[in-house]
């Protein structure tokens, strides 16, 4: 379970929404769901980000392992300029 938490963290910089030289993209929360526990050494995951107008975003991930999916990870994001040029 403690690796299913790692690669769900990972969701938001792996599905990165926005340009990481223009933008900041922080998670400031992650939801772990899972409805079994993983099985095996190896975590598969399945990332989406959508970024909102207002400056909000959101992480998707799907957690699997050979056996299939067994959750979810969700993430907030905030998103700012950076200011650099």
């Amino acid at each position: 379970m403690q690796r299913a938490a790692i690669v769900g963290d990972s969701g938001s910089g792996v599905s990165q929404g926005v340009d990481l030289r223009r933008w900041t993209a922080v998670n400031v929360e992650m939801t772990l769901s899972t409805h079994r526990d993983p099985e095996g050494e190896w975590i598969h995951l399945d990332a989406s980000t959508v970024i909102g107008p207002d400056g909000t975003g959101r992480a998707d991930t799907v957690l699997s392992d050979a056996a299939g999916a067994f959750g979810r990870a969700m993430q907030t994001l905030t998103v700012g300029e950076t200011g650099a040029t």
